[in-house]
């Protein structure tokens, strides 16, 4: 596995975290509006981190998830959501980590260093050559 997925959840600009924060954590970042067009790329591409909302268009995230961990269940889920409601459903997905929205910067990069340090021997995180403008 060599990249890492954002998914497209609420408005956070990676302006606001900076080229640094890419740069330094040295990761990939795709986004995908929806479950559908994700579990399409997951078919030919496998991520190292998923980033995912619960509420989105078509299947929602807890759907996703359970589609994701039938081919990969190595791959990091970490929920960003802004419902506590479906906490205990996302970890029977084996979740890295829940997130209630609205969150910082500063906890966004705790987590993702957290996650390196649990899987360093597991996870690459090559260096992108784009980076993402806007996370909507």
């Amino acid at each position: 596995m060599t990249s890492s997925f954002v998914w497209k959840t609420s408005r956070i600009c990676v302006s606001n975290f900076n080229q640094s924060f890419a740069f330094s954590l040295l990761f990939t970042l795709s986004s995908f509006s929806d479950g559908v067009s994700f579990l399409e790329s997951f078919q030919t591409e496998r991520y190292s981190i998923v980033f995912m909302d619960i509420y989105m268009n078509g299947l929602n995230g807890l759907e996703t998830a359970a589609k994701v961990r039938k081919v990969d269940g190595k791959c990091i889920l970490i929920f960003l959501t802004s419902s506590k409601e479906f906490m205990p459903k996302a970890f029977s997905f084996h979740s890295f980590e829940y997130v209630i929205k609205p969150f910082s910067y500063k906890r966004f990069e705790c987590d993702v260093k957290n996650v390196r340090k649990h899987s360093l021997n597991r996870i690459s995180f090559p260096l992108s050559s784009h980076l993402l403008h806007t996370l909507l």
